[in-house]
């Protein structure tokens, strides 16, 4: 009997550490997608790092990576800040998209993108103090050949459509 209640606690106990951590994790998803709702217009704020090589094959051009993403994002129902709103929005929340890529040698590209949706926010524990903060965040790594470089933006595409499916599934907008 007492190698039966044994068994059953063993049992138990592994399938508890298993659902736990997926339970947090499902509750950091949700935290992160509600954070997103009543917010009614952000700007956007576009990053790239990497080799002139890399950067110019690719034609990593910030004006032209922020007209492309936001149209993305327009088309999508979402309201983006133009350069004259943004100036008189005072600590509006933005979208910031990084992306970082590397020349490895061998015609290998590493790259990192990552996204974060930043809004004010204030910090309890140091008396009510005005920040901006992540409140949302997305990314992918990958390696890619230099002939295989668009893969690059198709990663950031992707990782926009998640930030629209997340932003209208707390605001109702389909």
């Amino acid at each position: 009997m007492t190698y039966k209640i044994s068994i059953f606690l063993a049992v138990t106990l592994i399938s508890l550490a298993m659902i736990i951590p997926a339970a947090a994790q499902q509750s950091e998803i949700q935290r992160e997608q509600s954070s997103l709702k009543g917010i009614h217009n952000f700007y956007l704020v576009i990053n790239v790092e990497g080799s002139k090589r890399i950067t110019q094959q690719m034609a990593l051009n910030v004006p032209d990576l922020t007209n492309s993403f936001k149209d993305s994002l327009i088309q999508s129902g979402l309201h983006v800040l133009d350069d004259t709103e943004r100036a008189k929005a005072n600590n509006a929340p933005y979208l910031y998209i990084h992306i970082n890529t590397m020349d490895a040698g061998r015609g290998l590209i590493p790259f990192n993108v990552e996204i974060d949706f930043y809004q004010p926010v204030e910090l309890t524990l140091n008396r009510s103090m005005p920040t901006l903060a992540s409140t949302w965040e997305t990314s992918a790594v990958g390696l890619v050949s230099m002939d295989q470089l668009p893969f690059i933006l198709g990663s950031v595409s992707n990782l926009i459509k998640e930030f629209i499916r997340d932003y209208n599934s707390v605001n109702n907008q389909l």
